[in-house]
């Protein structure tokens, strides 16, 4: 589908409570080969969104809308991947070696497909100077005898740069930064799918 431009830029974000949530999937953006941390050496990578619910419902801030969590991770499948915990997470069962040797076959793991499913998150927030931030802790399936998938709330975007739009304000900063974009731009540029890695 196509990936909308979002953000205006005039909208505070806040963090949402720390806890554990249902969690869906509206959102998976490729960031391309980013630098290394410390320097390390660089890695293609992804990022993940999601929406936070409980039993009850979406979890709201204070402006009414439904809080919001990414998580980014190096773009490859392997037993041993932050992807591959997540994408089995979200369809409800891990990856054995097996089915990933089957994925490698058919070209890798696509994670546009995880857009709509569900999972559960735990989410711890923490305090640097006046900020507190939010991020994941942990991730698993949801228990299919106690839990209701949660439904995204609007829509779901995936974006690459091999598509054509222009990129998301919400990852403009890690665009501007990947290999694939030599111009540091915001528009997109050439880019490639990534593989399973053993």
């Amino acid at each position: 589908m196509k990936a909308p431009v979002t953000g205006s830029g005039d909208r505070t974000y806040e963090s949402p409570p720390a806890g554990s949530y249902l969690a869906a999937c509206n959102g998976v953006y490729m960031l391309g080969t980013q630098p290394g941390y410390n320097n390390g050496a660089p890695s293609l990578q992804v990022m993940l969104n999601f929406q936070l619910f409980k039993r009850k419902g979406p979890v709201k801030d204070s402006t009414g809308h439904i809080f919001e969590i990414s998580r980014i991770m190096n773009h490859t499948a392997n037993v041993k991947s932050t992807l591959t915990d997540y994408a089995g997470a979200l369809r409800g069962k891990p990856y054995s070696e097996e089915e990933l040797a089957i994925l490698q076959k058919e070209g890798g793991l696509d994670p546009e497909v995880l857009l709509g499913l569900a999972c559960k998150l735990d989410v711890v927030t923490e305090k640097k100077g006046d900020t507190v931030k939010a991020k994941i802790k942990s991730v698993s399936a949801l228990d299919p005898e106690d839990d209701v998938a949660p439904i995204v709330d609007g829509d779901e975007t995936y974006w690459d740069w091999t598509i054509g739009d222009q990129c998301p304000k919400r990852i403009a900063y890690f665009w501007k930064r990947a290999t694939e974009n030599p111009d540091h731009e915001t528009q997109p540029s050439n880019g490639h799918a990534a593989n399973v890695s053993n």
